[in-house]
């Protein structure tokens, strides 16, 4: 992650098995921009509000669900709390924003559910970064259209169906 941070010129976002003050630290201090926060700060509040006063602006908090069911721990567990309680609790906190992935949708190429993206872009004071099921430049526009501030986009690239650099002009 280092390399890839001193080495190009976009903002650099990383997330993944990030459960500590010290790894979010140094995830800052390598350059990156944003750093993804999932499961411990859906399980530990406490955790989240004290980084994100730490790094204002700089911690987007993973919202994995299954309908409203959050998920954790790499989608293998329901955490017993609601998406958009946790969107309104949590959006009181400095925190840059929401990573919203559909994981009923995620990598299978069958285009979006908007309802619940719509819903929590609609709940959310805070930006909107969504995932799942991206398929078509279509999804995106209905994105776009919807208040998402940013996508991720992965097969969809990787087997053509998106042009990456019309995605990248569609969101900049």
């Amino acid at each position: 992650i280092e390399k890839v941070a001193a080495s190009v010129d976009v903002p650099v976002q990383v997330g993944g098995g990030v459960r500590t003050e010290e790894h979010v630290s140094r995830l800052f201090e390598i350059g990156c921009e944003h750093v993804i926060v999932g499961t411990r700060a859906i399980q530990d509040r406490a955790f989240v509000q004290a980084i994100s006063e730490q790094y204002p602006d700089g911690i987007v908090v993973a919202v994995d669900s299954v309908a409203q069911d959050i998920m954790i721990k790499g989608w293998q567990e329901k955490s017993g709390k609601d998406l958009m309680s946790v969107i309104a609790d949590l959006q009181t906190l400095p925190i840059y924003g929401f990573l919203y992935t559909n994981v009923e949708v995620e990598g299978q190429l069958r285009g979006i559910d908007p309802v619940p993206i719509k819903a929590l872009v609609n709940a959310s004071s805070k930006p909107v970064i969504a995932s799942g099921g991206v398929t078509s430049m279509s999804d995106l526009e209905t994105l776009k259209d919807m208040g998402v501030d940013a996508v991720i986009i992965g097969m969809a690239i990787y087997t053509g169906r998106i042009d990456f650099k019309k995605a990248v002009r569609l969101f900049t």
